[in-house]
């Protein structure tokens, strides 16, 4: 490139090699100093440039330490035109490593001649301290006043360097350069370059591919398959189709977004799709040599840098992992520069590798952005049988039960890189460990999704899931001729309704249990929100999470936002009546809602389920046979403590949720439970309802009635 542009002005560049007596100068160090001379006299900064006071400066153009300390400016503008016009007459020498790298970087890129110079010129003023010193005297500049400072400097034609700069050239779109747009500063900070491009100077020829590895690699091969992804199969043939045209007609401005909370597998399913197309997959770094995060302005230029290198080699994919920092917030707060709308768009639209954008949440992309994409899907926790596939093909050599498995599997927080990450640990854990290979699992898997905000329950699998007594419900309806029912067909809409404590949400369980399905319980807590349209949002989400799981979905607290919408003041509270029954008109699962204020509910929705069943306080030989359960009598000892009986038949309101509440207050203490005992704790939860102080629905769990069977 130099010999094109130097013959025009009498400038011949020469190879040099380095040895040990130039170890001290840049590889650059002629060129440099002709061009920190073209800024003292051709843009007359000499004057105030104090070079005659800077060892390094003098050292920088050639002139020995002193020499100018005696010189008026006069002189010195006198030897600073003697200096440059040697130089003038004379090869510019330049490193052989830094030709030969510039002429490979060049090619790799696509880089114009012009192109490379200016590139040139930005890496050296922003490494070596002499040229940007010098450069400062020009003062500070816009887009238009570098364009002509760099025609002064480099000896170039002003419109070469305007087309070199343009947002159409190589340069500009291969992420190796960036102009600070309407920008007012110093030449060196208006000419940015992304961290560790100034490597190229000096890098080795066998090191090239670890510089361009500081910007984009290939992938490491996936450790899943496609048929791993079972619960998306439809997605993923789609996304293959769309691609496999897409590469044979090389297309252009094809973008797939794929986002989705942290390990769900989004990366090890654009790795599957990729290998299933035989195509190369390269993935944009997110850190540079040092290991620090790149920031998103040098994630783009990597990005950009990818697209010209890949370009040439075709067949490839491109994979942009962890964007939420990249595309540009819409935030009033956000005061970091960004780049425009109109510049991100035709990022999108132009790019000639496929690229599959990546992200745990998208709620900071602005829809502009999103619209643009081709695809977009969200990767959700995958569902059951698929959790219960990848555990077991990941702990399938370690000693741990079916049963285990089948339990943890049940759990839809366990996404694959919790469970593949957690095994890994236990399958090095020393076999001499005190620990249970299920206990060390467990363990570890709580202590991660704890770390992650979520509720975690103890698995016991050698427990029940349920152990519950329907005869000790009083309800409305034959249930056990209603469950039989459900196991006939694909869903059902059921209303639950009564006093607290009296089994509701027990009943839920009950349901899931006996189809074999998984319980998925919702309450007003997981559904209601202070911001407008949310609460909309999850009550979508919660419908489709149990399409997807094949689960039972409970309602609890269903009053709490199924008023009658006559009552309702705020229109907010009329649409998340109007969304809960459009979402139950589509739902073709099994639907159980929970109330204690049955009065309280829309009548629109009353009349959408298939029954309304009430449960009531217990009958008193439903209360008598808790009570002899409680005390573990037999049916011949319950014969002779008919006295109990008769002081329990006085109360109208228990419900099994009494005797399991009155049971966990007993297990704190240490003596044995006794009946006066027993009947003064129900006495007392009696008369609380008594005195109107309706308390809190206490669940009716199978852990407290284990001791009425």
């Amino acid at each position: 490139m130099y010999q094109k542009i130097s013959k025009r002005k009498g400038i011949t560049l020469v190879h040099v090699h380095r040895s040990s007596d130039m170890s001290h100068q840049h590889e650059c160090h002629d060129l440099i100093a002709v061009w920190m001379l073209r800024i003292l006299i051709d843009m007359n900064t000499w004057r105030s440039s104090g070079v005659e006071n800077d060892d390094n400066n003098l050292k920088a153009i050639g002139l020995s330490e002193g020499i100018c300390e005696d010189l008026n400016k006069k002189s010195l503008f006198k030897l600073l035109k003697k200096t440059k016009k040697k130089l003038d007459q004379k090869p510019i020498q330049i490193s052989s490593a830094t030709q030969k790298n510039l002429g490979w970087l060049q090619t790799l890129v696509g880089l114009t001649d012009v192109e490379l110079e200016i590139l040139l010129f930005s890496i050296c003023i922003s490494t070596y301290s002499p040229l940007d010193f010098i450069a400062n005297d020009i003062g500070n500049l816009t887009r238009s006043g570098a364009i002509k400072a760099l025609a002064t400097i480099l000896h170039i034609p002003h419109a070469d360097i305007h087309d070199a700069l343009s947002r159409k050239g190589s340069l500009l779109n291969s992420g190796l350069l960036k102009i600070k747009k309407d920008s007012n500063t110093d030449l060196e900070s208006l000419l940015e370059i992304p961290d560790g491009i100034s490597e190229i100077l000096s890098v080795d020829e066998n090191e090239r591919q670890n510089l361009l590895n500081q910007f984009f690699h290939q992938s490491k091969n996936p450790s899943l398959k496609l048929k791993d992804y079972p619960h998306i199969k439809k997605e993923i043939t789609l996304i293959k189709q769309y691609l496999a045209t897409v590469i044979e007609k090389n297309m252009s401005g094809v973008n797939i977004l794929l986002y989705g909370v942290p390990g769900t597998g989004k990366t090890e399913l654009v790795g599957a799709l990729a290998k299933s197309l035989n195509t190369a997959l390269y993935q944009i770094s997110i850190a540079d040599s040092d290991g620090d995060d790149l920031p998103s302005s040098g994630r783009i230029s990597a990005y950009q840098m990818a697209q010209r290198v890949l370009a040439k080699q075709g067949n490839s994919l491109l994979l942009f992992d962890e964007i939420e920092d990249v595309f540009p917030a819409h935030s009033f707060f956000d005061r970091q520069p960004k780049l425009g709308k109109a510049w991100f768009n035709n990022l999108l639209e132009t790019n000639s590798i496929p690229t599959f954008w990546l992200s745990n949440s998208i709620e900071q992309i602005d829809n502009a952005y999103i619209r643009r994409f081709d695809y977009v899907l969200e990767l959700k926790s995958p569902p059951k049988s698929v959790r219960k596939n990848i555990l077991t093909k990941n702990l399938g050599d370690l000693d741990i039960s079916a049963e285990w498995i089948e339990q943890m599997s049940k759990d839809k927080k366990l996404v694959p890189g919790i469970i593949s990450r957690a095994a890994k640990v236990v399958a090095n854990l020393p076999a001499s460990s005190d620990a249970s290979v299920e206990d060390s699992m467990e363990h570890i898997l709580t202590n991660t999704l704890r770390a992650m905000g979520n509720r975690v329950e103890k698995i016991d699998p050698k427990k029940s899931a349920i152990d519950y007594q329907l005869d000790a419900l009083n309800p409305s309806h034959d249930i056990n001729q209603i469950v039989e029912g459900f196991k006939s067909v694909q869903g059902a809409r059921l209303c639950l309704y009564g006093p607290p404590g009296t089994g509701k949400t027990a009943f839920g369980h009950y349901i899931s249990t006996t189809l074999d399905k998984p319980l998925m319980v919702k309450r007003a807590s997981d559904i209601l929100s202070p911001y407008v349209g949310v609460a909309e949002k999850n009550i979508a989400n919660i419908f489709e999470e149990a399409r997807d799981e094949g689960a039972v979905l409970l309602l609890d607290e269903a009053d709490s936002f199924l008023q009658d919408r006559t009552t309702l003041k705020q229109s907010w509270e009329v649409t998340q009546v109007n969304e809960l029954l459009t979402q139950m008109e589509s739902f073709d699962g099994f639907f159980v809602c929970s109330t204690n204020l049955m009065d309280k509910l829309d009548l629109a929705v009353l009349r959408r389920f298939d029954f309304k069943i009430k449960l009531d306080y217990l009958k008193i030989e439903q209360a008598w046979s808790l009570f002899c359960n409680a005390m573990q009598w037999s049916k011949n000892q319950a014969k002779s403590k008919i006295k109990w009986r008769s002081e329990l038949s006085i109360f109208r309101n228990l419900t099994p949720g009494d005797f399991a509440n009155v049971l966990r207050q007993h297990r704190l203490m240490t003596k044995s439970l006794a009946p006066e005992e027993l009947l003064s704790s129900l006495t007392q939860e009696s008369l609380f309802k008594k005195d109107g102080n309706q308390q809190r629905e206490i669940g009716f769990h199978a852990t407290h009635l284990t001791r009425f069977s």
